[in-house]
């Protein structure tokens, strides 16, 4: 939920408990993918809005 919600990486991964990083990046890289897209859908909205303007 963290992931998906725009937290970071290292922030979620101390909150859990993880050592590394990269631990949570391996348990959670789905999630990261689909924040992903939502961070570039949100951009691609946001620069056609402007467009519009």
């Amino acid at each position: 939920m963290l992931i998906l919600n725009g937290v970071d990486i290292t922030t979620v991964s101390k909150r859990l408990g993880h050592a590394k990083t990269s631990t949570t990046a391996d348990i959670y890289s789905h999630l990261m993918k689909k924040a992903d897209e939502s961070a570039s859908n949100t951009l691609e909205n946001i620069l056609l809005n402007q467009k519009q303007a």
